[in-house]
């Protein structure tokens, strides 16, 4: 299909890097965008053509028009957790089917789809590689997985990239809150603080989502990235400490604790007031997984360049 490509989610924070990448590796670029004035805003004087259209509700004739002759990069999806599952459901899974039935009836080239390690959760072996049987426990893991078999069950020739908590610019929340509750001084650490939590900055994303669609003796396979580091959530928070230059949190709280919080939270929201606490977050933060990234490293080339000190620059 050579260097045309269709994105969806491109004016998402990982849908911008990975555009801002394509296309300076020359790739011609189509966004499905649902709002065409902030994409305009978005990507200004960049070469990008836009297509207005939600996945869940544009037709298929746009969708297949929008993508045929080109490779189909497919990063929208809702990451909200204070989405319902509805929702969640409506985006990541049907969404997704409609946009995997578009590119079968077009017989497009490659199909690269963004997925999520959010379908690992309490692993029952660790390092966690992509031979594991997938155990999601909330709405989000459920429907990314649900969203890789309609994948899995089409025709297509794909490449699945599962990323953990992705962080940089405009990644506002998840590690960012934890970043700026480390400045203010007001983050525990959640149990001993020994279990490792694994994260990826975005731009090691869209180096792997390239690297996906470039490596053509991959085909129907699925790939685990990361940082590559094992970082426990008290070296973590350590890192982060010294880039702010604060101390590093010391007050340790218990995991129910931590859990009871997110319970008292959900209460206040049930009152009307803004929730800031969800139990994948206490999740993330307080499991101990790690991921095995050499299948990554070996078939598709992937090297992570960000550790976490030098990816904290500029957002600190």
């Amino acid at each position: 299909m050579g260097k045309n490509l269709f994105v969806t989610g491109g004016t998402g924070r990982l849908g911008q890097r990975f555009i801002q990448l394509a296309l300076e590796k020359g790739y011609k670029i189509t966004a499905l965008v649902r709002d065409v004035q902030k994409a305009h805003d978005v990507f200004q004087e960049l070469n990008v053509e836009l297509v207005q259209g939600d996945i869940t509700t544009v037709s298929q004739d746009v969708l297949r028009d929008a993508m045929r002759g080109k490779d189909v990069v497919h990063i929208a999806a809702i990451v909200d957790f204070r989405a319902s599952y509805d929702s969640l459901k409506a985006a990541n899974v049907e969404g997704t089917r409609r946009v995997v039935q578009a590119a079968s009836a077009e017989h497009v080239g490659r199909f690269i789809h963004m997925s999520s390690t959010g379908i690992y959760h309490h692993p029952k072996a660790l390092p966690i590689t992509e031979e594991q049987a997938p155990t999601p426990m909330a709405g989000y893991g459920r429907t990314k997985l649900e969203a890789e078999q309609a994948v899995q069950a089409s025709d297509l020739d794909f490449v699945m990239i599962r990323a953990p908590a992705i962080y940089g610019p405009g990644f506002d929340e998840g590690f960012s809150m934890v970043v700026d509750w480390v400045k203010k001084g007001k983050m525990p650490i959640i149990g001993n603080g020994k279990n490792r939590v694994p994260l990826i900055h975005v731009d090691d994303v869209a180096q792997a989502l390239m690297l996906a669609l470039e490596r053509k003796d991959v085909h129907r396979d699925a790939f685990i990235v990361t940082s590559g580091e094992e970082l426990t959530q008290e070296q973590a928070y350590a890192i982060v400490a010294k880039k702010l230059h604060v101390p590093a949190p010391s007050k340790k709280v218990p995991v129910w604790l931590a859990y009871g919080l997110v319970l008292l939270d959900w209460l206040k929201g049930l009152a009307g007031k803004k929730r800031k606490l969800f139990k994948l977050y206490v999740d993330f933060l307080a499991e101990d997984r790690v991921f095995d990234i050499s299948k990554a490293r070996q078939k598709l080339g992937f090297t992570p360049q960000m550790t976490l000190e030098k990816g904290l620059d500029g957002l600190v």
